[in-house]
C-alpha cells in the first residue's frame, strides 16, 4: 500500500467576516495553505509558459549567434590564409628579382674586365647564383 504525500491544509475554517478581521500576516499564513483560485492557477501556468517560451527563444538566438561567430571565425581564418599565401608569393617574387638583378650585375662586371684572364679570375672568385649564365 502506497503512502499518499502529506498535504498541508487549514484545519480551521474561517468565515469571510473572520478573514477580513485578520492582520496581513495572519491572512498570508491562512491563505498559504489554501488551494489557489482558478484565475491564479491559470495566470501562473500562463506565466510559466511565457518563461519557457522565452528560454527557448534565447536558446535559439544563442545557437544562431554561436553559429554566426563560428562561421565568421572560419571566414576570417580563410582570409588570413589567402593573405599569407599572397604575401609569401610576393616575397618569393621580390627575392627572385633580386637574384636576377645580382646575376645580371655580376655578368656585367665580369664582361667589363679589361682582359679575359681578369674575367676568368673574377668569375672563379665570385659565385654566380644558380640559374644565371655568363655569356
Amino acid at each position: 500500500e502506497k503512502k499518499q504525500p502529506w498535504v498541508m491544509r487549514n484545519w480551521r475554517e474561517l468565515t469571510p467576516h473572520e478573514i477580513r478581521r485578520l492582520t496581513p500576516q495572519e491572512k498570508s499564513r491562512y491563505f498559504a495553505y489554501e488551494s489557489p483560485e482558478k484565475h491564479v492557477v491559470d495566470a501562473s501556468a500562463q506565466s510559466r509558459r511565457r518563461v519557457r517560451a522565452e528560454k527557448e527563444r534565447t536558446k535559439l538566438v544563442a545557437a544562431v549567434e554561436r553559429n554566426e561567430r563560428l562561421m565568421r571565425h572560419k571566414f576570417d581564418e580563410e582570409v588570413a590564409e589567402v593573405a599569407s599565401k599572397e604575401s609569401r608569393l610576393r616575397l618569393k617574387a621580390i627575392e627572385r628579382r633580386r637574384e636576377q638583378f645580382r646575376a645580371h650585375e655580376l655578368e656585367r662586371l665580369i664582361s667589363c674586365q679589361e682582359s679575359s684572364l681578369d674575367a676568368i679570375k673574377l668569375q672563379a672568385l665570385v659565385q654566380l647564383p644558380s640559374g644565371a649564365s655568363t655569356s
